[in-house]
């Protein structure tokens, strides 16, 4: 899929000039570079032209704002899935050896282990494009590998983006951008 971001200005300023990013059907896209180089933006401008487009895309972000923190994790996980989708979520989260966490409270939940909810849900949903803000931050190194597979699987069918300074990910990147000066350029 091509997403056509054009260039992003604030105040009079162009903060990143891109025409357009070509985004696979499949695989993970990287997008790198030092805080407050706008690669949060990028990321915010590209899911806005996916809407606009009709393209089904989801993006997770460290806010975890979308927990019902009265409810529980299998609740917040498989809210809007009918009964079959929700056993298949019980099953995956078995399967994960998570089963300690289906009948928690979300309020009872760490930062991490939210965002590892919210990025679940996702996972489930029928987007086709997934971005995802700086996935390990905060996390422990069995919820990072944890994600790291749950993305792979996810990649096989689907695309992802995700933002991050996270080294492992320059390892499991099908193509990498870097943000700059401004500008977006292909690295690999």
């Amino acid at each position: 899929m091509i997403v056509r971001c054009g260039t992003i200005v604030i105040k009079n300023k162009i903060l990143l000039s891109k025409e357009c990013l070509e985004i696979p059907d499949q695989g993970i896209t990287l997008i790198r570079g030092k805080n407050g180089a706008g690669k949060t933006l990028l990321v915010k401008k590209i899911l806005s032209e996916c809407k606009r487009d009709s393209i089904m895309a989801a993006m997770v972000d460290q806010s975890n704002s979308m927990i019902l923190r009265r409810e529980s994790v299998l609740v917040n996980i498989a809210m809007s899935y009918d009964k079959d989708t929700q056993e298949k979520v019980k099953s995956k989260i078995e399967e994960l050896g998570l089963t300690d966490l289906l009948s928690r409270k979300a309020s009872t939940l760490s930062g991490g282990e939210k965002r590892i909810i919210m990025l679940f849900r996702e996972l489930l949903s029928k987007s086709v494009l997934l971005i995802i803000d700086e996935p390990t931050n905060d996390l422990s190194e069995k919820w990072c590998n944890i994600v790291v597979e749950l993305m792979k699987q996810y990649a096989k069918d689907n695309s992802i983006i995700i933002v991050s300074h996270d080294e492992a990910f320059i390892a499991l990147a099908d193509r990498i951008f870097a943000v700059k000066d401004g500008e977006v350029e292909r690295v690999f």
